[in-house]
């Protein structure tokens, strides 16, 4: 409200006059409470209640947002995913293959094949036991951490005593769920075509079953559990703590990076994380993505031997993946893991641990492609609600076109009528015809005479930002558009209002 000529009504000269605008204990005894008219910290226009709003905002958009990008990154980890693993899976137990799939495009065949002969059910076998097994060892950990001090969750303040106990919960629940694995992992490989379908307790019935029979499991060559637990634990353990570390130095690259790219454009913000609509829960999910991606390269060849040994004297039938047209049943006999590991190195070849990697690295460019383009998607979608929210109303929008002039506002329009001194006619709204207005004003030219009270306005931009009320404080409006007419259409009348008579 720069401008004036002379002193105001108080007294106060016009450089003084947007301090005084500006100081909470000059001007708070001269409005009522919630009265619209009153610059409050929390209005439109007051930088501070601007910033307020926005966090609100912000943060409501966040939560939406997380939650969308966190569904489609489960939805990607354990429905989207299943295929692969089973491809994988079947890969590493065929032992007369003749071909390993290390390469994602030779299982691109297969896969149609597979889909040709037996549908698409038969690339989703297990998956209802798969998670089965994933919220029972998840179960497993929360009773546990309930009876016992072993905490759940760990930080970067978490003592090594706390982590120590922490990977000791995580060692107990594997070995707890090791039956039930054993009897999931036999539903994702066999074949539907000579198998009959397991129902929803099956993989419960033949758990239990492997879990009582611990040291005679009288199934021919079926291995004992207490063969079984030992390197699953350690290949359990080992996987979390490869994902932990790799997945908390993944979010810090992201983090930074994104920090680099915000300097770049000039625009750094003071939480990186609130910047863009679900930007954290993206960096989440990406560098968990990445955690699991990191333990199952290096831990494949370990996974490859579990899996054989879990198989051994289950009589299953799997897909030969040769192909995709034929079955083929599992026959092996190991003694363990050191028997099994040098038997596929001495008949296979050091490649014949990595059978199936093809399908880790179709698995995770699929499951990064989904959380990537969802949250590109939930993001525009933000984007464009926030701006449908900020549009302006037609009054504002005449004023930032250049569609005032002084047939409007000004020497002649309605703003200069024959009211009262101190008082102002409200424009009436009239149809424009073709000769009524002049020539329009630039964009620019409006947003160049508005004075730069960064403490009261924020800066020249917020006319752009701000909600332009024409109901809550009407005479503000009038006020700057009379200004605004007096300066390019040579108006000498000054309708300036003081606080005071506001």
């Amino acid at each position: 409200m720069a401008g004036m000529d002379g002193l105001n009504s108080r007294g106060y000269s016009n450089q003084d006059y947007g301090v005084y605008r500006t100081r909470s204990e000059k001007y708070s005894n001269q409005y009522i409470e919630d009265d619209p008219r009153r610059p409050a910290a929390g209005g439109k226009r007051g930088k501070v209640g601007y910033q307020k709003e926005s966090t609100e905002n912000s943060g409501e958009s966040d939560k939406y947002a997380g939650f969308g990008i966190g569904i489609t990154g489960l939805l990607a980890e354990n429905i989207i995913s299943h295929p692969f693993i089973i491809l994988r899976r079947q890969c590493q137990v065929h032992v007369e293959s003749s071909r390993y799939h290390t390469n994602p495009l030779t299982l691109i065949p297969v896969v149609l094949h597979l889909n040709r002969w037996q549908g698409t059910a038969a690339l989703f076998k297990g998956v209802g036991s798969s998670l089965t097994i994933k919220g029972l060892n998840l179960g497993i950990e929360d009773c546990i951490s309930k009876f016992t001090p072993w905490p759940k969750e760990i930080d970067k303040h978490s003592s090594m005593k706390m982590i120590g106990q922490h990977i000791l919960l995580k060692a107990v629940s594997t070995a707890l769920v090791t039956p039930f694995y054993s009897a999931s992992l036999v539903e994702t490989v066999q074949s539907d075509i000579c198998c009959e379908k397991p129902g929803v307790l099956d993989v419960f019935k033949e758990g239990f079953i492997r879990l009582i029979s611990w040291s005679d499991p009288k199934r021919g060559r079926m291995l004992p559990v207490w063969v079984l637990i030992p390197p699953q634990v350690i290949y359990g353990v080992a996987h979390y703590i490869i994902k932990f570390i790799t997945e908390r130095l993944w979010l810090q690259v992201m983090k930074a990076s994104h920090r680099e790219y915000q300097k770049l454009k000039g625009a750094v913000s003071r939480d990186p994380d609130q910047s863009l609509p679900g930007l954290a829960h993206y960096q989440t999910q990406a560098s968990s993505m990445v955690g699991h991606l990191v333990a199952d390269t290096l831990l494949f060849p370990l996974e490859t031997v579990l899996h054989r040994l879990h198989l051994q004297g289950t009589r299953s039938i799997i897909d030969n993946l040769d192909t995709g047209r034929e079955v083929i049943p599992i026959l092996t006999r190991y003694e363990g893991v050191f028997d099994c590991f040098a038997t596929v190195v001495r008949e296979e070849g050091f490649r014949g641990l990595f059978k199936g990697y093809g399908g880790v690295m179709l698995q995770y460019t699929l499951h990064f492609l989904v959380i990537k383009f969802s949250s590109q998607i939930i993001y525009q979608i933000f984007k464009v609600l926030s701006s449908n929210n900020l549009n302006l109303p037609d009054i504002k929008s005449d004023i930032i076109g250049g569609g005032v002039t002084a047939g409007s506002v000004g020497v002649g329009g309605p703003l200069t009528g024959n009211a009262s001194p101190g008082r102002l006619t409200p424009p009436q709204v009239a149809t424009p015809t073709s000769n009524q207005y002049s020539p329009k004003l630039a964009p620019g030219q409006i947003e160049g005479s508005i004075p730069e009270n960064s403490e009261v306005y924020g800066s020249r931009s917020s006319l752009r930002d701000s909600n332009y009320s024409a109901t809550t404080s009407p005479r503000r409006n009038y006020d700057s558009m009379q200004h605004q007419s007096a300066q390019y259409f040579g108006s000498s009348r000054k309708n300036w209002k003081s606080m005071e008579t506001l």
